[in-house]
């Protein structure tokens, strides 16, 4: 079966799971919530072997689920009765993957998710079973927040409501830097730009120097450039979780990963 055929079977999985709740007596009554990292799974008998700086995570707070796949997020629904568990109404962004064997894995463990029947649980590990599927977590690496001064920031995805786009990246990766002296530098995959910022809190100004106009070829390569241009001269909210830093304007928002 070809990559696109197996990636579409897969994902088809989640929305044909809709069978009722599996109920037992007495059941399991461990506490689920908390943020949990894959550590080991499979589906369809074919493992989900983990790929180096993309985690697939599980937050369970009471009835509702979420968490990273790969290069996407997700969310949903949980059902819960005894040792017997659903997860319902997954949603996930729809973002493009770096790499085929990305985009392969994130589907198989978002169908896996869909597929589990039964939950056992400890203080320190998840395991989680169905027809085809068994996913052992551990509790998520606690991960210290970079600092957002200093640190070179590299775009990984663009937002804008409720839809995700991948960056255009060529030689010139879509970079931010902001120096102790108040100044920032940024490339935006076609040109690079540099400016000023001012830090109060969570919210930072940032003001664009001059530069060069010129279209950046390619469509999707100029609407990146106009695209990050447009949130680094103005006011954004800025947040630093672990390794990533979000860059929020409205409902537009650049995802950044410290390197």
């Amino acid at each position: 079966m070809h990559r696109s055929g197996l990636v579409a079977a897969l994902l088809a999985a989640v929305l044909l799971n809709a069978c009722a709740v599996q109920t037992s007596g007495g059941g399991a009554t461990a506490k689920l919530d908390g943020n949990w990292e894959l550590a080991e799974g499979s589906y369809q008998q074919r493992p989900l072997p983990p790929i180096a700086g993309h985690s697939l995570t599980l937050e369970i707070d009471g009835g509702e689920v979420r968490g990273t796949s790969g290069c996407n997020v997700y969310g949903g629904k949980l059902e819960r009765d005894g040792d017997s568990i659903r997860v319902r109404e997954l949603m996930t962004t729809e973002m493009a993957c770096p790499h085929h064997n990305l985009m392969d894995l994130e589907a198989s463990f978002v169908a896996a998710l869909a597929d589990v029947r039964q939950v056992e649980a400890t203080d320190s590990r998840l395991v989680l079973t169905g027809p085809d599927s068994r996913l052992v977590f551990e509790p998520q690496r606690a991960i210290a927040n970079a600092d957002l001064v200093g640190t070179a920031w590299r775009l990984e995805s663009l937002v804008e409501g409720e839809t995700a786009s991948s960056t255009v990246n060529g030689a010139d990766p879509a970079t931010l830097i902001l120096d102790p002296t108040g100044a920032f530098k940024a490339s935006t995959g076609c040109r690079s730009v540099t400016g000023t910022y001012i830090l109060s809190g969570s919210r930072v100004t940032l003001a664009l120097d001059p530069y060069d106009t010129f279209a950046c070829g390619p469509d999707a390569k100029d609407a990146q450039d106009r695209f990050i241009l447009a949130m680094l001269d103005g006011k954004s909210t800025v947040n630093v979780i672990g390794v990533e830093l979000i860059v929020s304007d409205g409902d537009r928002q650049l995802v950044y990963r410290a390197v």
